[in-house]
């Protein structure tokens, strides 16, 4: 799904963030898709280290209003909208960004939104975005629950594999088959020393309430 550059003023806080997604244009085979999100994660992990480690100079200030409404906007009408504020809180680490996106991944009805915010949590390897996405493993549509099957699949560690451990019994065979799959191939890539050691430092806002 192609994405439009999105800006999201906030008001009091004195500046503009832009937030743009791609999507993808061919399929990709399983193990392919591990190696690829393994070197895009490794780049992850690194830029949020540098943020918080430079947190103090570089952190946003803005009014508890302005953050108000963009979490009301995580309950808008438009689905892009929904889905924008939730990657924007999500970004900006908000405490209660989590629990929107459980919320979310619950009650959200447009498959797209909930896929695309499954790939969004997929690209922080961290130990709170696979407890989100392992939500999605309960989903009623198929194809969500194959979407977190493989975005779980780039998390090369044991915690992924016991994630996995619920779509192995799933009523879908396709579901079935790709959980075995996807765990086979984590555990090639753990013995080869290719684990990921996933974050536990859970999240630290980069905005400050004035």
């Amino acid at each position: 799904m192609n994405y439009f550059l999105i800006f999201v003023l906030i008001v009091g806080c004195g500046f503009h963030m832009i937030i743009a997604r791609k999507g993808e244009n061919c399929e990709l085979t399983l193990a392919a898709k591990i190696r690829t999100e393994e070197q895009q994660a490794q780049q992850v992990q690194q830029e949020r280290r540098v943020a918080q480690s430079t947190a103090r100079t570089s952190t946003l200030r803005c009014s508890y209003s302005s953050i108000r409404v963009l979490r009301e906007l995580t309950q808008d009408t438009d689905e892009q909208t929904r889905l924008a504020a939730l990657e924007l809180l999500w970004r900006m680490q908000d405490v209660q960004s989590p629990l929107a996106i459980r919320k979310m991944l619950e009650s959200e009805t447009n498959i797209s939104v909930k896929t695309s915010m499954i790939d969004i949590l997929a690209k922080d390897k961290s130990r709170l975005s696979l407890s989100l996405i392992a939500l999605a493993l309960k989903d009623y549509d198929t194809n969500v629950r194959l979407k977190a099957v493989s975005a779980i699949s780039s998390f090369i560690c044991n915690e992924a594999i016991e994630a996995l451990a619920p779509a192995a019994r799933d009523e879908e065979a396709g579901v079935r088959r790709n959980a075995e799959e996807a765990a086979k191939l984590i555990r090639q890539e753990i013995n080869t020393g290719k684990a990921q050691a996933l974050d536990t430092t859970g999240l630290s806002p980069i905005y400050t309430i004035e």
